[in-house]
């Protein structure tokens, strides 16, 4: 998705006289579902016309511009890249970063400046970043129809003010990438027309903005290989600065015996396992002792049977032993799972908040959660939480938000449109539907939804049922065969197995390769089995069907959800809930559920009223 293209010639009137603001903001209204903020006009009307009348000499009129170019699989978006051919006619692309930053300094945090009183990557950097994953993710790229180069423009910067982007430290980063301020607008121009002065190919145009994008790397395909230094995900924006800010840390909690809390706040497929676990590895292969810790059975199963470094992924519980700062690095993900102590979940520990345990074990913490992910009553990460024991640990503390979505194609129109249709939030959106950027489908027979996610298993993509915890979990029968526990009218399909250590007639815990969790998330026979939100938080997978079950069902007279406990087959969420406390929580359970799919996220209601109020709300 982009917002504008046109040969450049026709693009230069538009922005110096400062209409183009006005167009792109319509066309963002139009396509978004929601206005731009007047910073951002504000931003195209400056920086666009300040580019033009820098680059508006002849020599690139033929050249193809793009504005507002969205990166594949992920809602960050290019603010300019121009399209052409230079001298030798070898077709190029150029992109551009815009800025209306007029100074900075320089931080001790590599690649990182500092902006008034915000630290934010190097605009080099930036735009670095958003090259190499397009390189990696479009086919226009990947395949070498056109060469990409990097730049960034900064009008309002003077030379006289201009050291802090130009010190020595960046050097690299602006041999790769170089800036250019309001005093080098001859040097902007001879960058671009050197790269795009003999135009656009009309082909070089279709395969940049109808290209294909190669498939996204899901988290569990991709760890290993970031745990061994391949760092197979391209970070970006408050990623990467998230990322630079923990490395930068380590060393300085080191040297200065200054401990450290950082808390990553951020929504589904905003990249918060993505930075944990590529953190860890590049920590864990400088020497530093370091721990990924999670509440997940599953998710922390999952990463020992595909890693095998059981002493790399632990569970928040593990640190209440350990000796004051003797772990360099902790990375709790899904810091929202923290339990009030470990002893009231796991039945040991100290008895001292669970935070504090980890705090006081780790030079640098780093807590990655989202609120609206906690399901269970004795879950009580938040933000406040731990923002409080870290000053009263007399930590230094830093927060992030990660606001860039990679998961469900990239469609924060998705995620938004499914909050708005569980009550959590009043901003509706539908430009998942308009744009066609993400497959929402209803089925009224569960047997069609399980025929379609086969369908499209068939042709290569990966597929998972999720359900609520509706019905009962058993163990498997005595020749191992599994219950087919969960069962609506004549179809039924059994849960996930099962651990054996969960088993009533207990068994020695199988190893992490051979886990049932780890078979569900990564083998073939996971499809045939359903999850719930135990097993499926935390991870991706191309489609995922769910099932609504009648725990949480649309009540149209109140035109409200409502819990229905009965309904509920699982003991320990239920357990001291009144109905509206239930209802919230159950609203998380399936935003959660709603949102593990890349490609699409398929429905089917053991509730008719729900199913035609989301039919209504999806216009299917």
């Amino acid at each position: 998705m982009h917002l504008y293209d046109c040969r450049f010639d026709v693009f230069v009137p538009q922005a110096t006289s400062g209409q183009i603001a006005d167009v792109l903001a319509s066309r963002f209204s139009q396509r978004l579902d929601h206005a731009p903020s007047e910073s951002e006009v504000k931003s195209w009307r400056n920086s666009l016309g300040a580019f033009a009348e820098a680059v508006a000499d002849g020599r690139a009129d033929n050249s193809w511009i793009v504005l507002e170019y969205q990166l594949p699989l992920a809602s960050t978006r290019i603010d300019c890249m121009l399209l052409g051919a230079d001298a030798k006619l070898h077709s190029n692309a150029v992109l551009v970063e815009l800025k209306q930053w007029d100074a900075c300094v320089r931080t001790s945090i590599p690649e990182t400046v500092r902006v008034g009183v915000a630290d934010l990557l190097h605009p080099s950097a930036q735009v670095r970043n958003y090259r190499e994953y397009l390189q990696d993710t479009h086919s226009a790229f990947s395949e070498g129809a056109a060469f990409l180069h990097s730049c960034a423009f900064l009008h309002n910067l003077h030379h006289a003010k201009a050291s802090g982007f130009f010190d020595s430290a960046y050097a690299g980063l602006l041999e790769d990438s170089p800036i250019f301020s309001a005093d080098d607008v001859d040097e902007l121009s001879e960058f671009v027309s050197g790269r795009i002065d003999a135009g656009a190919k009309p082909a070089l145009v279709d395969a940049v903005l109808n290209g294909r994008y190669l498939p996204s790397r899901k988290l569990l395909d991709s760890v290993a290989d970031a745990i061994a230094g391949h760092e197979p995900w391209h970070l970006l924006d408050e990623q990467q600065l998230v990322f630079n800010r923990i490395m930068a840390d380590i060393e300085y909690a080191r040297t200065t015996h200054q401990d450290r809390v950082i808390v990553v706040k951020g929504g589904p497929g905003t990249g918060k396992s993505v930075i944990a676990v590529q953190v860890v590895g590049a920590a864990a292969r400088k020497g530093y002792s370091v721990a990924h810790a999670t509440g997940s059975k599953a998710f922390t199963t999952n990463l020992r049977g595909i890693v095998g470094k059981h002493s790399l992924f632990t569970y928040f519980n593990q640190f209440s032993r350990a000796e004051r700062g003797s772990i360099d690095l902790i990375v709790c993900d899904e810091a929202h799972r923290l339990r009030e102590t470990s002893a009231s979940f796991y039945g040991r520990g100290s008895g001292r908040p669970q935070v504090d345990e980890v705090i006081e074990a780790g030079k640098v913490c780093v807590f990655l959660l989202d609120e609206h992910q906690s399901v269970r009553s004795n879950e009580v990460g938040s933000v406040n939480l731990i923002t409080e024991h870290a000053i009263k640990a007399k930590r230094d503390l830093a927060s992030y938000d990660l606001d860039t979505q990679f998961r469900c194609a990239g469609s924060e129109s998705y995620v938004r449109w499914v909050e708005y249709l569980l009550g959590i939030s009043k901003n509706r959106s539908m430009a998942w539907r308009t744009q066609n950027e993400y497959d929402v489908r209803v089925f009224s027979d569960v047997r069609d939804m399980e025929a379609a996610l086969q369908s499209l298993r068939t042709n290569g993509a990966t597929a998972r049922m999720v359900a609520g915890f509706c019905w009962p979990w058993s163990d498997p029968l005595d020749n191992g065969a599994l219950v087919r526990d969960v069962q609506i009218g004549d179809w039924a399909r059994p849960w996930n197995r099962k651990p054996r250590d969960m088993w009533h007639r207990k068994g020695s815990a199988e190893s992490p390769r051979n886990h049932p969790y780890t078979k569900w998330a990564n083998t073939e026979q996971g499809f045939g089995e359903i999850g719930c939100i135990y097993s499926a938080q935390g991870f991706e997978f191309d489609y995922v069907g769910v099932i609504f079950g009648g725990d949480l069902a649309w009540d149209p007279l109140l035109r409200r959800w409502r819990a229905n406990l009965r309904n509920s087959d699982d003991a320990g969420f239920k357990r001291g809930l009144d109905e509206e406390t239930a209802t919230e929580k159950l609203k998380q359970v399936y935003r959660v559920l709603s949102t593990r799919g890349m490609k699409g996220t398929f429905f089917y209601f053991c509730d008719q009223a729900s199913e035609a109020h989301v039919r209504h709300e999806a216009s299917v």
